[in-house]
């Protein structure tokens, strides 16, 4: 099986002189990127096992990945703030008998009164053992 190596960002006659001095070596396939993101993500697609990037393209391929990470950290936030409400509702429904829209709205009016955010207020109602929290109209 073949080393699969994308060559990037690179000065086409460094580029190119990679890509001699490691043609003769049987094991080795090189997969030079096109110009631009678009090149780079194509190359990437094929599963390399080595990367040779110019600083410039690492440096934007840094960023972009500290950019998705703050974008996951932020999505699996939300996620959780989610699942609080919704495991909030249920205990609210179970508990008290309301309705879904019902114990939405009484949480809302809660985090409003407290001026608190509906999840925090959620997390209380959820929290192990904690019976006091089932808010009271």
């Amino acid at each position: 099986m073949a080393w699969r190596v994308v060559l990037a960002g690179l000065d086409p006659v460094v580029a190119a002189m990679l890509a001699a001095q490691l043609a003769p070596c049987a094991e080795v396939e090189v997969v030079r990127a096109a110009e631009g993101e678009e090149g780079l993500e194509a190359a990437l697609a094929t599963l390399p096992d080595m990367v040779v990037l110019d600083a410039a393209t690492a440096s934007a391929l840094a960023h972009r990945c500290r950019k998705l990470e703050a974008e996951l950290a932020r999505a699996q936030a939300a996620l959780g703030d989610r699942e609080a409400i919704d495991q909030a509702k249920a205990r609210l429904i179970r508990e008290r008998g309301l309705s879904e829209p019902q114990a939405y709205r009484l949480l809302r009016r809660q985090a409003m009164n407290e001026g608190r955010r509906i999840a925090d207020i959620a997390r209380d109602i959820v929290a192990p053992g904690n019976r006091a929290a089932v808010l009271r109209d």
